[in-house]
């Protein structure tokens, strides 16, 4: 596994963030990994990395559709020892652009260069672009929210992309987790933290 998508279904799930921290520990577990910032409908990675900004001719989106400049496409982060790809503008046909042999070429070479790349993509409910990537990755990362959306929702997206791909879930701003009486009644020795 060297491309993991993270994707959720709703906005404010905290993908970006779940995105952005997957990639840091990577990093920090000496691994070459870059993040792709695929939401070109509302690209937010940029924000997490001021110091490392997107040049003109350095937007992701732009170069897929056969402009910008292939050189300028992958900044590093010296700080985060990160390697970003992506931008800032707003492409409303997001879902050609990754369909495209652009794309597809794009990631090949990445996974060559990199140990891990990891692609933020927009909600999935939003969007079909994640269901797009999924195809392209070798496996995906559903960011859950708590109490945001449905388990219908979740379990339908879940049927839509490539399951077998699937790593799991991250489950994210948990406040409390409800106790269910009889698994802590019939799994007393885990609730006591005896063996």
């Amino acid at each position: 596994i060297k491309t993991i998508m993270v994707t959720s279904f709703a906005e404010n799930e905290g993908k970006t963030t779940a995105t952005v921290n997957l990639a840091i520990a990577l990093a920090e577990a000496g691994k070459k990994t870059l993040i792709m910032d695929c939401d070109f409908k509302l690209s937010s990675v940029y924000k997490f990395f001021k110091d490392s900004p997107v040049s003109k001719d350095g937007e992701l989106a732009a170069y897929l559709l056969g402009g910008g400049d292939h050189d300028q496409l992958v900044r590093y982060n010296k700080n985060c020892d990160l390697y970003l790809a992506g931008g800032k503008k707003q492409y409303r046909n997001s879902s050609e652009i990754l369909n495209s042999d652009r794309f597809s070429n794009l990631l090949k070479e990445f996974r060559e260069d990199y140990d891990f790349v990891i692609i933020d993509t927009p909600p999935a409910g939003i969007a079909v672009d994640s269901e797009i990537i999924s195809e392209k990755t070798d496996a995906s990362l559903l960011v859950v929210r708590q109490d945001y959306v449905t388990v219908e929702q979740i379990n339908d997206y879940i049927t839509d992309i490539n399951n077998e791909k699937l790593l799991g879930c991250i489950f994210n701003n948990v406040s409390y987790l409800r106790k269910n009486p009889d698994y802590d009644k019939n799994n007393s020795y885990y609730a006591q933290g005896e063996l």
